[in-house]
């Protein structure tokens, strides 16, 4: 089974990430097609073919040489725009949507050609079909490589960290309002748009000497274990691969409703309303308060989290959709 693979982001996060996993562990011959200024690609051992997708009619054109030249069986569209280029190509389409977002109706349209959609959660599954979307959907969750349990207790003073793209639907600026209630200090590892708002923020706050904007990191893991809790405050959120590897490590979580996180986190952490920074402070102060028993929750779901998002696991159910779709 030969699947061209399209991924239109320039940078990388959760969903370049999945496609990763997906490309080294599958069975199937991938090709992936990214855009020329793409950055994810740079380290895979597999070619990328660098496709110009400026505007719609340049960049489906730039597919259907790709697609003459390289003859797949499949196309897997893997971000909104690629499903605006895939569609109506003459080639069975596979669609991968990770946002809870209401689509437009052009896009449902889009989505009612395709063979098949991989939902990145029940969430946002549910938010399709409440939407119109017809198509078969399979719930598919994302895969993590576990990360170690960390070291246990640490030293005060209390520290937070949250790991997240700096972009509004992230929802940092409620956690920044909620950190004015809260005692502790928090570093925030991610880069984006939003950290010119949020350095502001925090210096308007007087918040220097306990928030840190570490930027962009290679690894997690270790900021983790210096954690004495883990916090996701999105306001949208597809599923939580950050809360998964928060929680494979046994770092106590406190997180949103967003989306899929419910699904994520299910009893191993605390659940609170987006967009409500004191509810998140209030939850934050009690899991610092009881920082053992936040902790024995994380670790009791573990061995269950990390089945549930072995990436075995999600090729398998990925590659099944691609062989039910080509039928």
């Amino acid at each position: 089974m030969r699947v061209l693979h399209v991924d239109t982001e320039v940078g990388a996060r959760g969903g370049q990430r999945q496609l990763e996993l997906l490309v080294h562990h599958g069975s199937h011959e991938a090709i992936v097609a990214a855009p020329g200024r793409a950055s994810w690609p740079h380290e895979w051992a597999i070619p990328v073919h660098r496709v110009a997708f400026r505007g719609r009619l340049w960049g489906r054109r730039a597919l259907r040489r790709l697609l003459l030249k390289t003859r797949p069986d499949l196309i897997a569209a893997h971000t909104h725009h690629a499903l605006a280029l895939c569609h109506g190509l003459g080639v069975p389409l596979v669609v991968h949507r990770r946002v809870d977002f209401v689509p437009s109706r052009v896009t449902v349209r889009r989505y009612n050609q395709a063979r098949h959609v991989v939902a990145v959660s029940a969430a946002v599954a549910n938010v399709l079909r409440r939407a119109g979307v017809r198509t078969p959907l399979r719930v598919v969750y994302d895969a993590v490589l576990p990360l170690p349990i960390g070291p246990w207790p640490r030293p005060p003073p209390r520290r937070l960290v949250a790991v997240g793209a700096l972009v509004p639907h992230k929802g940092h600026i409620d956690l920044l309002r909620a950190m004015t209630e809260v005692d502790a200090e928090l570093v925030i590892a991610g880069q984006g748009p939003e950290r010119g708002s949020l350095e502001r923020f925090v210096q308007r706050h007087g918040l220097t000497s306990r928030v840190t904007l570490l930027g962009q990191v290679a690894e997690v893991a270790p900021l983790l274990h210096r954690a004495h809790a883990f916090v996701h405050p999105s306001r949208e959120e597809g599923l939580g691969q950050a809360v998964i590897e928060a929680l494979s490590a046994g770092c106590p979580t406190v997180t949103t409703w967003a989306g899929g996180l419910a699904e994520v986190v299910e009893d191993r952490g605390t659940l609170v309303p987006s967009r409500s920074p004191r509810r998140l402070a209030q939850a934050l102060r009690r899991v610092l308060e009881r920082l053992d028993e936040a902790r024995k929750r994380a670790l009791a779901g573990r061995a269950a989290l990390v089945e549930r998002h072995a990436v075995a696991r999600m090729v398998e159910q990925t590659e099944a959709v691609y062989t039910r779709a080509m039928r």
